[in-house]
């Protein structure tokens, strides 16, 4: 790997400072890391709204526990009915929904 070894002075406001930083770490980034992948490349940084992350974290819960029920449920009578998978594939669209939704809020209020 190479080593930085140049360095470049520049500087901020205190609110552009303090936006970096929210940036860099919603995006699990460094501030450097965030400013240089900015900076030298094409590409965007997602970054996430928090509170999106805890939705789809909480939803993303909500269907692991759905799932082992069924799965419980099916081991032991060996049947699902019609209903209860019905019952997960909605939630499973919902969450699709949700995560989706919120990559592309966090995209445009990132300016993608």
């Amino acid at each position: 790997m190479l080593k930085r070894r140049t360095q470049i002075i520049c500087r901020f406001t205190l609110e552009e400072s303090m936006r970096l930083k929210r940036l860099a770490d919603k995006s699990g980034y460094s501030v450097a890391a965030f400013i240089r992948e900015r900076a030298l490349d094409d590409k965007k940084i997602p970054v996430m709204d928090s509170k999106v992350v805890g939705k789809i974290y909480t939803e993303l819960n909500h269907i692991g526990n759905n799932v082992n029920q069924v799965a419980r449920l099916a081991n032991s009578t060996k049947h699902a009915d019609q209903e209860t998978i019905l019952y997960l594939l909605h939630r499973q669209d919902e969450i699709v929904r949700l995560f989706e939704s919120g990559i592309l809020d966090a995209w445009k209020k990132d300016g993608g």
